[in-house]
């Protein structure tokens, strides 16, 4: 049996009419109305990270930057082992024990094993590279601090890959409904990358692709909000037209050496069977350019710091923002809108919907692996 898919109109909260439904060029007074009806929770004061790392670093320096009015906190088991912010609105002395009473602050919570370590060790060991291969180190560390740290009554966003499996193990641990993961940002702007250097997508129809799917696995491109005539034109691009489109193509966030984005693109695609679809086609040039990013088993730093303080941004000032949320009792791509806890999910073909099943049957047995 599959795994049944999330509605598009399926929130966190209750069902609701989408915030992603209307086509190109159709009213949005509607869903104005819709979102202006909900009541608004008030903006928050203070953001507390648990985890102190690179990515989440360089975020709140720049978020910090950005809201000089907001109180960032960083948590820690050794608050001592951090150097001070220059920000003075950044705090990163305070011990996970040493809170007063439970804080209503929102949470990022960015504890994890050092995945470049564990990547590395799968391909010294010949093993593929998956981001759920960090799952029981990084499920170890949730179950450690959770008895320090009361999370049912708070917004909480995990950055920890894999970040749906963790937003679940979080769930059932503590009971904690406004749970979200972090991702959906990047592949996002990933996939926008790969319709505009591979598919010559213009910046304003761009602006009409969605994105769902699960952050641990693969973004799946939602294309119901494009006009169909302009998504028959997408499925006309053939693998070679993309590849001649990609010659000397370096993406802006390739590292230093990395493999060139045409070469992985025409190896991927000459691995598959002769017919492909947009979505392989698609899927193909993300993981290319994904690929450029990493420095051996190093996962992107720069995109997700970058992407972090952008999510945090639109949680101070309210602004929807794309994340996984639970949708039909399961955590999958979409948009919440702060002020509300409005979560959605973007209409999705009959393909999308296929291919979304495909991967929650694979969420599913990671769950019975990891968390039964």
């Amino acid at each position: 049996m599959s795994a049944s898919v999330p509605s598009c109109s399926a929130e966190a909260g209750g069902a609701s009419a989408p915030i992603f439904s209307l086509r190109r060029g159709a009213s949005t007074g509607y869903a104005a109305r819709l979102q202006a009806a909900e009541p608004a929770a008030p903006l928050p004061t203070e953001i507390q990270i648990l985890g102190l790392g690179a990515v989440s670093r360089a975020a709140v320096e720049t978020a910090a930057r950005r809201h000089p009015g907001v109180r960032f906190t960083f948590l820690s088991r050794q608050p001592e082992r951090h150097p001070p912010f220059s920000s003075t609105n950044v705090s990163t002395n305070v011990a996970i024990q040493g809170l007063d009473g439970p804080s209503m602050a929102p949470l990022i919570f960015c504890a994890a094993a050092d995945e470049a370590s564990v990547l590395r060790d799968r391909v010294e060991r010949g093993l593929p590279l998956e981001r759920a291969a960090v799952a029981p180190p990084n499920l170890a560390i949730l179950a450690s601090l959770l008895p320090r740290l009361d999370l049912r009554h708070r917004r909480v966003v995990v950055v920890t890959n894999p970040v749906e499996l963790l937003c679940e193990a979080l769930r059932r641990w503590t009971g904690a409904t406004d749970v979200y993961g972090f991702g959906m940002t990047s592949d996002h702007d990933r996939v926008l990358e790969a319709l505009r250097v591979g598919f010559e997508l213009s910046a304003h129809d761009c602006r009409y692709l969605d994105v769902t799917g699960l952050h641990f696995l693969r973004p799946i491109p939602a294309f119901g909000r494009l006009a169909p005539r302009d998504v028959r034109e997408l499925e006309r691009v053939s693998p070679s037209e993309i590849a001649r489109r990609l010659t000397g193509y370096r993406s802006p966030r390739s590292r230093a050496g990395a493999p060139d984005i045409a070469s992985t693109f025409r190896a991927l695609a000459g691995a598959a069977p002769q017919r492909s679809t947009l979505h392989q086609r698609l899927q193909w040039l993300v993981s290319a350019i994904t690929a450029s990013e990493f420095d051996g088993s190093a996962p992107p730093r720069a995109r997700a710091a970058d992407n972090l303080a952008s999510v945090v941004s639109a949680l101070v000032e309210g602004r929807t923002v794309r994340l996984s949320g639970l949708s039909s009792g399961r955590f999958v791509g979409g948009a919440l809108d702060p002020r509300t806890g409005r979560f959605t999910v973007p209409p999705l073909t009959e393909v999308e919907r296929e291919l979304l099943a495909a991967d929650l049957q694979q969420f599913d047995q990671l769950k019975r692996r990891h968390l039964s």
